[in-house]
């Protein structure tokens, strides 16, 4: 009767422990990770969006427009021409890094200037006697060089000197180079040899 009695508890208590032990795993199955937990109660971090236009879309090249160099009351304009590769390049006389690279962007308009290519020089915060002295020295044309007023840089951006805008035969900016090192004179040659090839 005894060892009866003894059987029957210790089936009692193993199916008791069989229930707890499922119910326990059932818990910690239901119960989310630490981590994941954590992770749907952290605030998501804020979409970072870019906010250069230049990123975003194709940009039609900007009218030049400013003073000729030389002459107070004239206006110039030079309108990106269909068929033909604009290259406006803004400098100072006053900027080292400009007078450094003039050697190089002259060979480019030589190179390039018979294969339906304009170039037109801007001149940044400039005096005309300045102007003139540099085009002397670095063999710039008069016809193509004009004072660069405070609406054209804005439509620019603002560039840093010396900066070359390159647009296509078809009006769009196609790339924009801060000449100082060799490397971007390179890629400058070599995307007006694609530019200027057809």
């Amino acid at each position: 009767m005894k060892l009866h009695n003894i059987i029957k508890a210790l089936i009692t208590v193993t199916i008791s422990l069989c229930f707890i032990g499922i119910s326990a795993q059932s818990l910690a199955e239901s119960k989310p990770a630490p981590a994941a937990e954590a992770a749907k109660t952290a605030p998501a971090p804020p979409k970072q969006e870019r906010v250069d236009v230049y990123m975003h879309k194709w940009l039609v090249m900007p009218n030049l427009s400013g003073r000729p160099v030389g002459d107070p009351n004239a206006q110039f304009v030079h309108k990106p021409t269909p068929g033909r590769v604009t290259v406006a390049i803004f400098l100072a006389s006053w900027c080292e890094t400009c007078q450094e690279q003039m050697e190089f962007i002259h060979r480019l308009e030589e190179k390039y200037n018979n294969l339906f290519t304009d170039f037109i020089y801007v001149f940044v915060s400039d005096l005309d006697a300045d102007v003139a002295a540099f085009s002397e020295e670095f063999k710039i044309a008069g016809s193509r060089r004009i004072h660069g007023d405070i609406d054209l840089l804005k439509s620019f951006k603002l560039p840093p000197l010396p900066s070359i805008y390159v647009a296509d035969r078809y009006g769009w900016i196609g790339n924009r180079y801060k000449i100082s090192t060799a490397k971007e004179v390179e890629q400058l040659d070599q995307h007006l040899k694609l530019m200027t090839a057809f």
